[in-house]
């Protein structure tokens, strides 16, 4: 009925605004990210895996790419966060992670079965200096912007192997 959808939707309204203002106190809502442990439902940097963090990212700034990481975190018996091994997804994943500079979003994936994955950017809720960073704002933009032309790159690189596999054809 008419009545109960608008009741289930204040109430998830209301609900959305009491995270927000726990975020907004540094709250953390949910599992605590690779590099810090909840206490007292707020994040606190995990040295050791704060290190780990600290090295994936100057890898990543000096050019090794995340399969190149996740090969030597593995051979080098760094614990991950789940699982026996590291994944190259995990290592991207945390590159991309604004958790490190100390931000919280919030309302990022999109609920289940909207056929999403993420909510678009200007519906995320982003508070900033909710917790202790790990990573400098400069390392983590300068990461984010290397990502960026490698993504670029391969996709030039795929088009030019593409297009070298049909030059037989030429003529």
């Amino acid at each position: 009925s008419m009545m109960n959808q608008g009741y289930s939707l204040e109430y998830s309204l209301k609900v959305k605004k009491g995270l927000i203002n726990k975020i907004k106190k540094g709250e953390w809502n949910g599992k605590s990210p690779y590099g810090y442990d909840l206490v007292n439902s707020h994040l606190q940097v995990n040295e050791i895996e704060a290190n780990v963090i600290r090295l994936i990212f100057s890898m990543y700034l000096d050019n090794k790419g995340g399969e190149l990481i996740c090969n030597y975190l593995n051979e080098n018996n760094y614990t991950p966060p789940k699982g026996k091994y590291w994944s190259k997804n995990s290592v991207l994943g945390m590159l991309r992670n604004d958790v490190y500079i100390g931000k919280t979003v919030f309302n990022r994936r999109a609920p289940k079965g909207s056929g999403r994955k993420f909510n678009p950017e200007n519906e995320w809720i982003v508070i900033e200096n909710t917790h202790t960073p790990i990573i400098s704002q400069e390392d983590f933009e300068t990461v984010q912007s290397m990502m960026g032309q490698r993504k670029k790159q391969n996709g030039v690189n795929n088009i030019s192997r593409n297009l070298s596999s049909l030059a037989p054809l030429a003529g």
